[in-house]
């Protein structure tokens, strides 16, 4: 493929060695991979349209070197070589095998991969890929990385499209006191290292960021200085680098929930309108401000609207999950608080509700059995729905160690965790395993929260424990990098503070 060489050599005399992404440049050319672990066969994945020719380079070192009006060659040039020259197959995605031996001196390995795909609607006629960073890990284990720059407990994160993960707000409170700050900051995968991003309008906490089909990242509500609930919504955009404000909900909202739907817009449910205790008060004036309400963002008019009906119940602390058919599930919550005899006790519902895009309207979803708030969902592969811990109802709620798992529109008992937590982070790996990890130990009557370090895998209908957290940490942030590891970090400790602590996780096969 001269051409593309010749392009290569061309770029490289025209480039400047300045500070830039890593991200490509926006074209039809991808990479990404299996997990780095030594002792297993790791598939290197370029995509790009069938047919097209393509080129894939190794380099001792990262770059940037940013080329204008094509894109930033993140690999150091003076020991960058080409890897591999082919045509994209029929399928879309061109894998590339690579038996890693089980040799630990691999382990102090660090080597960095880019490509290029030929795409006529590409900045010169070619796509640029991101960048991915190769270290290898053993199977199932942990390295840490630097720290975040600041506690984000009840914070707010997405994974770019660039391969960058973003982080927003947060603070240093808990599940009933929440706080926020208005800083941002990002996990660059390729250099493992976290760095500055935009200020928000508004300092956050409790609130959502959800990254929009187009790579935006929209950040919703959440619980501002001295407890106020936000009504105000702002985007990110990886284009501009800026944070800017954009439509605002009908009304404040935080502990929500947010989900992608089917049709590109954005779903909010649940939550409260309220996060300030009055002085002698108790946390029911938070719990009884629960609401029914949902409303959608259109990412064509920066605009909301409301859901054309209510929920079958208030949802505070409950989940939400986009089905396979692009509905959204919005699962169980707390729906407030009933005083019996002076005795203030928390009512749970156990009904679940789905939103239909297609009509704007709510239905019936099936019962979870027991009410539970500030559990964690995800939607599996093969369209299951596994629901995790939480808070059960109960006289005393305490946190549970029980799942359920939506299968055939009914929901049944799943395995049960290790140890019981509230809000354990679930974070879906690229061959369709589920990680569990860590979550929120204490009750909402003490008020009075730790974190456990438990990892489980689930796949099929099995859940198998793995290596344990390096620490204990509940609510933290989980994402799974391009190169197929996950990034944990953030969260609250066994002590219920928040950390400022950061590990990357190698899984197994």
């Amino acid at each position: 493929m001269p051409k593309m060489s010749l392009l290569i050599a061309s770029l490289l005399s025209l480039s400047v060695f300045v500070g830039a992404q890593c991200g490509g440049n926006g074209g039809n050319g991808h990479l990404s991979s299996s997990p780095m672990a030594l002792g297993t066969t790791v598939n290197l994945m370029m995509s790009g349209a069938a047919g097209q020719p393509c080129m894939l380079f190794v380099a001792a070192g990262p770059g940037p070197v940013p080329v204008a009006g094509f894109g930033t060659i993140c690999l150091d040039v003076n020991s960058m070589q080409q890897l591999v020259s082919a045509a994209i197959p029929g399928g879309g995605t061109l894998t590339l095998p690579v038996a890693v031996p089980n040799d630990l001196a691999l382990l102090s390995l660090i080597a960095f991969l880019q490509g290029i795909v030929a795409d006529p609607a590409a900045p010169l006629g070619f796509a640029l890929t991101e960048a991915l960073r190769v270290q290898f890990g053993a199977p199932d284990s942990y390295n840490a990385t630097p720290s975040m720059s600041s506690a984000r407990a009840g914070g707010a994160g997405a994974a770019l499209l660039d391969g960058r993960v973003l982080l927003t707000g947060g603070g240093g409170g808990t599940l009933t006191s929440p706080s926020g700050n208005a800083s941002t900051e990002f996990f660059d995968a390729v250099n493992r290292n976290f760095v500055a991003g935009p200020t928000m309008a508004a300092a956050r906490g409790m609130h959502t960021a959800t990254r929009l089909n187009d790579g935006r990242v929209l950040i919703v509500g959440g619980v501002s200085t001295g407890s106020v609930t936000l009504a105000s919504c702002e985007i990110f955009d990886p284009a501009t680098g800026a944070i800017t404000p954009t439509g605002s909900l009908a009304g404040p909202r935080a502990g929500h929930n947010a989900v992608l739907l089917g049709n590109g817009r954005v779903l909010v449910a649940g939550g409260t309108s309220n996060f300030i205790i009055p002085v002698g008060g108790t946390i029911g004036a938070v719990l009884n401000a629960s609401l029914t309400t949902g409303e959608v963002y259109n990412p064509a008019t920066n605009l909301w609207s409301p859901a054309g009906n209510a929920m079958a119940s208030k949802r505070f602390g409950c989940a939400g999950v986009r089905l396979n058919d692009g509905r959204a599930l919005i699962t169980s919550g707390i729906s407030g608080t009933t005083v019996f005899f002076g005795l203030e006790t928390i009512n749970f519902t156990a009904t679940t509700s789905y939103f239909d895009p297609a009509t704007n309207l709510f239905s019936a979803g099936p019962s979870i059995g027991t009410g539970r708030a500030l559990h964690s969902a995800a939607t599996l592969p093969d369209g299951r729905v596994y629901v995790a811990g939480g808070a059960l109802a109960a006289l005393i709620p305490a946190v549970s160690n029980t799942t359920r798992v939506l299968s055939g529109g009914v929901f049944g008992a799943g395995p049960t965790l290790a140890l019981a937590c509230a809000m354990p982070t679930l974070v879906l790996q690229g061959n369709g395993a589920l990680h569990i990890a860590g979550g929120i130990s204490g009750d909402l009557v003490t008020q009075t929260f730790g974190a456990v370090a438990a990892v489980a895998r689930y796949l099929g209908t099995v859940a198998t424990p793995l290596s344990a957290l390096p620490m204990a940490m509940g609510g933290q942030f989980g994402f799974r990098l391009l190169d197929g590891s996950l990034l944990y970090c953030g969260g609250s400790d066994a002590a219920g503070t928040a950390t400022l602590a950061s590990f990357i996780y190698t899984p197994s096969p």
